[in-house]
């Protein structure tokens, strides 16, 4: 998740409020051939899409993972649990705070879909 800082891009930090960032291994159990979504079988179709093919969701926040009135407005896609390169990011459907009030958030199963170019 990301958050936005005036002109800055800022992840929260992790373990701050209980952000950590969620691992999805490379597999067919995880994300869906291009032929369509939820597929498990090996890529067969040129639309160059991918979706996730299971909930992802994290952990329960015991803070705030943006600082007010910042809100957390984007997803970004990681080679690595901390530090590591950005690969990619983009924004999410309803930009939110996240409290301690709130509910764990999480992207259910086809909701995070990717287009390669």
């Amino acid at each position: 998740m990301l958050k936005a800082n005036g002109a800055a891009i800022n992840e929260p930090t992790i373990g701050s409020g209980a952000y950590a960032r969620q691992g999805v291994t490379s597999s067919l159990l995880n994300w869906a051939g291009t032929q369509s979504s939820g597929s498990t079988t090996a890529s067969t179709g040129t639309s160059g899409t991918t979706s996730n093919n299971n909930g992802i969701t994290y952990p329960q926040p015991t803070g705030n993972w943006a600082a007010t009135p910042a809100v957390v407005w984007g997803l970004a896609l990681y080679d690595a649990s901390s530090g590591g390169n950005l690969i990619m990011f983009g924004p999410i459907a309803t930009p939110t705070s996240i409290t301690a009030a709130s509910t764990p958030p999480a992207i259910p199963v086809s909701d995070l879909t990717i287009t390669l170019l």
